[in-house]
């Protein structure tokens, strides 16, 4: 046979309760948040405490004060409530059409302040989806979307990408062509023409 203190589930509505008489210091004050009798928001306390074995709260003054025991729980505690929190509005937000997860993969050629501005904003307006980000080099980009492993990707040169891709331009990047010191390129004694660069490779 098991505890029944053990058995028993230990509720959120406990954990908001619990929570509730930390912020606003009192039983009191508590039950006039949460529209509730003074003695439900005792009673929920009470049970929260024989579920888990231990006091939250010294009762012996006019206010409830946390017990050592009370204040270790307390990050579990908020813990626990920020996540179920997090749980309804993510499925509030897939019910709305927010996609709950999105794979990008980005070229190592994009400037990497725009697409930083970029995630910031849309960290900012979709909190809760979650981001999985791939850098790729040498038109990895095309064939990670093509195959289905990223919904989207941000490439240069997708002039060949197969037609169920859909593109569109989203910005300009200016090449720099450089050429080691010792490089025939690197010695002329005049600016170098596109077909200077095109045989040189």
């Amino acid at each position: 046979m098991g505890d029944p203190a053990l058995d028993a589930p230990i509720t959120l509505d406990q954990l908001r309760v619990f929570l509730c008489v930390v912020e606003t210091g009192s039983f009191s004050r508590a039950a006039r948040r949460l529209r509730r009798v003074q003695s439900a928001v005792s009673y929920s306390i009470a049970n929260l405490e024989r579920l888990l074995s231990v006091e939250l709260f010294d009762r012996s003054g006019r206010v409830p004060v946390l017990t050592e025991a009370g204040r270790a729980l307390l990050p579990d505690a908020r813990a626990v409530c920020e996540r179920m929190d997090r749980l309804h509005a993510r499925a509030r937000a897939i019910t709305e059409g927010v996609e709950p997860r999105l794979s990008l993969a980005v070229d190592m050629l994009f400037p990497m302040r725009e697409l930083l501005d970029a995630l910031r904003e849309l960290s900012e307006r979709f909190p809760l989806v979650m981001l999985h980000l791939r850098t790729e080099a040498l038109g990895a980009v095309t064939q990670l979307v093509a195959d289905g492993t990223c919904q989207i990707g941000i490439g240069v040169g997708l002039e060949n990408a197969p037609r169920e891709i859909a593109s569109v331009p989203l910005t300009s990047i200016a090449m720099v062509q450089v050429a080691a010191p010792s490089h025939p390129l690197a010695r002329a004694a005049r600016p170098l023409d596109p077909e200077d660069v095109r045989d040189a490779v």
